[in-house]
């Protein structure tokens, strides 16, 4: 996801984290730091966009996060979620 977009969704992650508190300066440190929202930041509102998207496709397990293009995390190989489309990253 490009930067702008990612802080944007990680800023709506840590509203459930009281400011100030250790638990979001710790968050905010691993965003920041992974690049990465993981299925925990994301909340319950993604768990029905992972199962459509991700879960019914394939016969294992797979860790659902939204990484920051550009971010330590972000390498290949790359799998699109664009229901199909075929764009670029």
């Amino acid at each position: 996801m490009a930067e702008e977009h990612f802080f944007e969704l990680a800023e709506k992650c840590l509203a459930r984290a009281r400011p100030g508190t250790e638990l979001r300066k710790r968050t905010l440190s691993r965003i920041r730091g992974n690049g990465q929202l993981s299925s925990f930041d994301l909340g319950v509102e993604f768990t029905a966009n992972r199962i459509e998207l991700v879960d019914e496709r394939v016969s294992f397990s797979v860790q659902f996060s939204v990484l920051r293009i550009g971010g330590k995390l972000d390498t290949p190989p790359y799998c699109s979620l664009n229901r199909g489309a075929n764009e670029p990253r």
